[in-house]
């Protein structure tokens, strides 16, 4: 396996190094906690960083844990705050200008082309006073001053703005281009953890890996989670290799959460000694649990419904797919997202994650604003004013004249300020942006969060989405028992209905991983390096043929169809054998062999049915994880019809009660009535 332009080789164990499998229910978090507490016992004079994935999670960690001696933050936050010290120093600003001047210099030249960029340079003429003057690139390059993060999902580079990603990648090669920095990092600390590591960054792994192993310090760096509970794309597998330094002996085995017969349905799953669990001594002596059951359906809707499955107290977790978007009334709102390229399948965040994640995680600003004017609104109905004042205040999207509640007079004009907004989140005849702007013009929100979001070309659709329908989503969200299963991460519940569904956007071909599971002993850890490995043979032919395979059109393929066909031609046979490879690709291989054109190569060159089957598999074990007690999974029999008796037997071998819903069920040549095992 080739990474980073070299080959994969043994390599030595380093004892800084510490990598914690910490499978679902395992008690990560208390396990994070109960280390730095020992830490600061044993060793009262360390200094501890702990980097988390959410902010959600930094502040659970905080609660946990008050001490002066550790700092904990999102890795936004803590590379933030290291490198902004150095974002007004002559060669980091000529570091910026030398990464992104090309692309200012090409939204100024091309202001006649693009009516965006039109009213975007237009605006930066008018906040720099030179209505009347020639914008050039000197003019951009002589006003910045400083390099600031901008805590947007684009960049903003006339003023120097940078993004959440470019916010990573930017402070990377300043520590490349500068690599003294490194030192500053581990000798501020002793100890650095970071959590969820299988969802971040290998820009991020890849920092304090250098930083750590080069700079000849005995700083511990520890990584926690679990690569079955990957669901997000930050993490492009750039980072195994050096995973292979670390030292895995201390495994959290332990399942906390479940019974054991979910237990032993999730190590059947997983498919993996190293990573087997054990189910609590509680749960061993837990001799009433239920049996996991699958029950198949031509009705997911009936069977849901039925009172004989005993499913109304469950939380069901669906795939949040446009099918769910319409049934809520908010088709258009899931379309327009989906359509913008920053979220589209294969990019790292999903239209279903920006739609349904809460305003403190949530990575798009417009869908994190929306949430937080209706949490506000919601809170204001039901007369908790601290909280609306207290989370207005926090965010800044609100003019804080509004907010000042000194005197009763105060207290009147603020009920009538958001009586205002009640009456106009309410109102049918708004779109997003005319709501927007009605609450701009009438003083209640601040323009200047939203100038950005109304110059961007992508946000134009969203826009223009009546607001019923993002009220219709946030209704539907408020459902006590419902979950979008990528979101699944979370805490134990005691009765879990997994509702199995494909979807588009995120990518989720669950039954076409249910097929490969039916057919094929497979494992995660095999399966995802399948995965890394096939992305990297791709990246590494567009780098070299100077094309995007996604854009490519048939007279481009012609002019390099030979290095395609040779590509595809030593793949396969690289592959023969691969399970994965077989069952994904062979069929395609065998179309493109037989008829060399565009329409047929692309099949070959794309990961996306890699990707969605690899999400499934995550989805499905940490969704069956998150079952305290009882665990249902409910899948549609039109679906597995082509093999549904391998099915059967292999989800009973995994430990599962198999049972149709309709009243005569087929398996083979048998009939068997309602609610009889299979």
């Amino acid at each position: 396996m080739l990474h980073k332009g070299g080959l994969s080789m043994a390599r030595e164990i380093n004892s800084n190094l510490i990598l914690i499998n910490a499978p679902a229910g395992s008690g990560k978090t208390t396990t994070i906690e109960k280390n730095i507490m020992r830490t600061l016992s044993e060793q009262p004079k360390s200094k501890i960083l702990c980097i988390t994935y959410t902010n959600r999670a930094a502040i659970e960690l905080l609660a946990r844990i008050n001490n002066n001696s550790v700092k904990i933050q999102t890795i936004h936050s803590y590379i933030n705050e290291f490198i902004k010290i150095y974002f007004t120093h002559e060669d980091v600003l000529n570091l910026y200008f030398e990464i992104y001047g090309a692309q200012i210099k090409s939204d100024i030249e091309n202001i006649d082309k693009e009516p965006r960029l039109t009213e975007k340079n237009n605006r930066y003429k008018e906040k720099q006073s030179m209505e009347d003057e020639e914008l050039s690139f000197d003019t951009v390059r002589n006003s910045i001053k400083k390099i600031n993060y901008n805590e947007l999902s684009f960049n903003s580079l006339y003023y120097g703005g940078l993004s959440h990603d470019d916010l990573l990648s930017f402070a990377k090669k300043v520590i490349i281009r500068f690599p003294v920095l490194k030192k500053r990092i581990v000798d501020k600390y002793d100890f650095i953890y970071i959590d969820e590591y299988q969802d971040t960054s290998s820009n991020v792994l890849d920092l304090f890996y250098d930083s750590v192993t080069t700079a000849g310090n005995k700083t511990k760096l520890y990584l926690l989670g679990d690569k079955m509970q990957q669901i997000y794309k930050n993490y492009d597998g750039k980072f195994e290799e050096e995973l292979t330094e670390f030292d895995i002996s201390q495994q959290l085995k332990t399942n906390y959460r479940t019974t054991t017969k979910i237990v032993n349905v999730l190590n059947k799953l997983y498919n993996d000694k190293k990573y087997i669990q054990e189910p609590c001594e509680k749960a061993v002596n837990n001799a009433q649990c239920k049996q996991p059951t699958i029950i198949i359906t031509n009705d997911v809707h009936e069977s849901l419904n039925d009172s004989n499955n005993n499913l109304s107290n469950a939380l069901k977790l669906y795939v949040f797919n446009r099918a769910r978007f319409k049934a809520m009334s908010a088709e258009s709102l899931y379309a327009a997202v989906s359509g913008m390229e920053k979220y589209s399948a294969m990019s790292k965040h999903s239209a279903v994650e920006v739609l349904t994640k809460d305003a403190i995680d949530n990575p798009d600003e417009l869908m994190r604003y929306l949430r937080l004017i209706s949490d506000a609104i919601e809170n204001f109905c039901d007369k908790k004013f601290g909280e609306v004042i207290q989370e207005l205040k926090r965010h800044k999207i609100f003019n804080p004249s509004n907010l000042k509640i000194n005197t009763h007079e105060d207290k009147i004009h603020f009920e009538i300020e958001l009586n205002k907004l009640c009456a106009e989140y309410n109102d049918n005849a708004h779109t997003l942006k005319s709501f927007i702007e009605k609450m701009i013009n009438m003083d209640i929100l601040i323009p200047d969060k939203f100038i950005s979001i109304f110059e961007n070309e992508e946000y134009q659709n969203l826009l223009c989405v009546n607001i019923l329908e993002y009220r219709n989503l946030k209704s539907d969200l408020k459902q006590p028992n419902v979950s979008t299963q990528h979101g699944v991460k979370g805490e134990g519940y005691d009765k879990v209905c997994f509702i199995a569904e494909n979807s588009s956007n995120p990518s989720v071909k669950m039954y076409e991983f249910f097929e490969l599971f039916s057919k094929n002993n497979i494992n995660l850890t095999d399966f995802q390096k399948f995965y890394y490995d096939y992305v990297l043979k791709l990246e590494d032919l567009e780098l070299e043929l100077s094309c995007k395979f996604s854009k490519m059109k048939a007279p481009k393929f012609k002019t390099i169809e030979k290095f395609i066909t040779e590509f595809l031609s030593k793949t396969r046979e690289e592959m023969a054998g691969n399970i994965y490879f077989d069952f994904i690709y062979s069929e395609a291989y065998d179309k493109y062999f037989q008829k060399q054109k565009v329409s047929n190569a692309l099949p070959c060159l794309k990961s996306t049915t890699i990707f969605g089957m690899l999400t499934a598999y995550r989805l499905f074990y940490v969704g069956c994880s998150r079952a305290k007690k009882e665990l249902t999974v409910i899948i549609d029999e039109n679906k597995i019809m082509t093999y549904k008796d391998t099915f059967v037997a292999k989800m009973k071998s995994v430990g599962f009660n198999v049972v149709g819903h309709q009243d005569l069920i087929s398996t083979g040549s048998i009939s068997r009535p309602l609610g009889r095992t299979l």
